[in-house]
């Protein structure tokens, strides 16, 4: 909840929290990444239950978006065992 907020300054912090959630991890030889859906939504005259349906709807059109976005990535090819001799 982010109380005296408006929606464009709530979008800016949801965009924020996915860059952070976003960095690149160090994950043995290589690095992993994590990405996020954040709905937002503003109330008016609505109640709690309005205000959560109306994030939650749009979570899911953000994550159908990121998910038309997504590029498939392979993990790292690993060298090849040693022959022995």
């Amino acid at each position: 909840m982010l109380p005296a907020t408006d929606a464009p300054a709530a979008r800016e912090v949801a965009e924020r929290l996915r860059a952070a959630i976003g960095a690149p991890v160090p994950l043995g030889p290589g690095t992993v990444r994590v990405d996020a859906s954040i709905g937002t939504a503003t109330a008016r005259d609505g109640d709690l239950d309005s205000l959560l349906r109306t994030a939650d709807a749009e979570m899911y059109r953000v994550k159908s978006a990121h998910h038309l976005l997504r590029e498939s990535v392979s993990p790292p090819a690993r060298p090849a065992a040693a022959a022995a001799t």
